[in-house]
């Protein structure tokens, strides 16, 4: 399984939008959802985007993910990222997105280097899966819950881009 991954991962290109994904296409990438058997850990900090108004009026939330620049050296390292996001209402089933990344030649210093990400909810509460895999095999995860409502108050409106953080 873990070959087929890293096959995934080295095929993939530069930073693009993050797409949705079927379970079935990605089911090597979704077993990582949980944590495996003597897996290598990938030292990286993740942040969760408060849900916020889009200029469409649509609710939209994510992440932002830091990875210290020490953990890579040379040229070529590539990341996957997949979320799952499952609505907390009875039958529901989740939702995955997923996107590859492309680190060009690196000088390791003390800064780090990250990415955010993310996706369109409704109103309600979802529980998020979310994982970080490299080309080297190690693996950052975290889980979190989303409430959106709207509460009569201005919640704030924003766009999440993908960026590369300095």
């Amino acid at each position: 399984m873990r070959l087929a991954v890293l096959a995934m991962l080295l095929s993939a290109g530069a930073i693009s939008a993050q797409k949705t994904a079927t379970p079935e296409k990605i089911a090597d990438l979704v077993k990582l959802l949980d944590p495996q058997p003597k897996e290598q850990r990938l030292q990286c900090t993740v942040r969760i985007v408060k849900p916020r108004l889009n200029y469409a009026f649509q609710f939209e939330s994510g992440y932002a993910f830091q990875v210290p620049l020490k953990e890579y050296s040379g040229a070529d390292h590539k990341w996957a990222v997949l979320t799952e996001v499952t609505p907390q209402e009875s039958n529901a089933r989740p939702a995955y997105f997923f996107d590859t990344g492309a680190l060009q030649e690196l000088v390791p210093t003390g800064a780090n280097v990250g990415l955010t990400g993310g996706y369109g909810l409704g109103e309600g509460r979802y529980s998020i899966r979310w994982v970080l895999l490299d080309d080297l095999g190690r693996i950052c995860r975290r889980t979190w819950q989303i409430d959106v409502r709207r509460n009569g108050k201005f919640v704030g409106m924003g766009r999440i881009r993908f960026l590369s953080c300095p």
